[in-house]
């Protein structure tokens, strides 16, 4: 156990960025820390950390172990998973990546009712950018990612894809003047929230925004469009990804309507594991929760 728990003071320091807050989300004195690590790095022959004025950065050597450190920690949980599943018991973490053009709020229903009958498994939901995703997935450090038009390789396995649709969100004092299904020519007069330019939506959206640029009609460009505009977006629109069931957080603040442009169509969104990714019974009967929600 001392051995697993090295592991995890290593992660808990990058994660943290420095000893000093790492010892504190540990329990333990930044001294004591310090001490553990250096001992650490006396045994294994190197220099885990490099140490600077303005916290500790992972040496050459040290960006090596962090990536075995991090693999051995996730295996370890996934084996404490499977022998609860020997006995019956349902345990374990489940962390789950979400796109930036997604709203993750679709799953804290599922995971609510999940966690009813599975009160031992514990979730979290963690927003990537795309750049990030793969070797997110590839180190163990995310189980399961719902990404809105991913790129694949041959490090990721689709579990389930659905096809989308791209829609506008219409703040409230908005939703009396505009059709149920909005046009280019129904937004021309109105400013726009934009999507994140390397989010899936941003490039399927492109050809747009530079009109949109153009004609200075682009207000902010941010990864939460709904809340932006329930909070002081009131002449603005926006755009969101819509699939499955419940994936659109609602609000009296805004209405989501349908959007007609040509050559922009809805993609798909997916589910993915890395292709070795081995899961346990509890994720498997979530995974089919999951499947069923985004199909629905």
């Amino acid at each position: 156990m001392r051995y697993v728990q090295s592991l995890d003071y290593i992660r808990t320091i990058v994660d943290r960025g420095s000893i000093r807050s790492a010892a504190e989300s540990c329990a333990i004195t930044p001294s004591a820390l310090n001490r553990h690590i250096q001992a650490l790095e006396a045994e294994l022959g190197f220099t885990v950390f490099d140490r600077k004025p303005s916290g500790v950065a992972l040496s050459p050597e040290g960006e090596v172990f962090y990536q075995f450190a991090v693999q051995q920690i996730v295996s370890f949980d996934q084996m404490k998973s499977k022998i609860a599943d020997l006995s019956g018991e349902r345990v374990g973490k489940i962390r789950i990546g979400v796109s930036l053009d997604l709203d993750p709020s679709f799953l804290h229903k599922l995971i609510y009712d999940y966690r009813k009958n599975n009160p031992g498994v514990t979730f979290r939901i963690t927003r990537i950018p795309r750049d990030l995703m793969v070797g997110l997935v590839r180190s163990n450090q995310i189980d399961l990612v719902v990404f809105y038009d991913v790129s694949m390789n041959r490090h990721l396995r689709v579990l389930h894809a659905t096809e989308a649709q791209i829609k506008v969100i219409v703040p409230e004092k908005l939703t009396d003047q505009l059709p149920e299904t909005l046009t280019l020519d129904d937004l021309k007069d109105i400013s726009l929230v934009a999507p994140l330019a390397k989010t899936g939506l941003g490039k399927r959206l492109g050809d747009l925004y530079e009109t949109a640029l153009a004609a200075k009609k682009i207000a902010i460009e941010c990864d939460d469009p709904f809340h932006y505009i329930a909070n002081v977006g009131l002449d603005h629109a926006g755009f969101c990804v819509s699939f499955g069931v419940g994936n659109v957080p609602k609000s009296g603040a805004y209405d989501v309507r349908g959007f007609d442009a040509p050559n922009v169509n809805g993609g798909n969104v997916s589910l993915i594991t890395a292709a070795n990714f081995i899961p346990t019974y509890a994720m498997k009967r979530f995974i089919d929760r999951l499947i069923w929600q985004m199909e629905s």
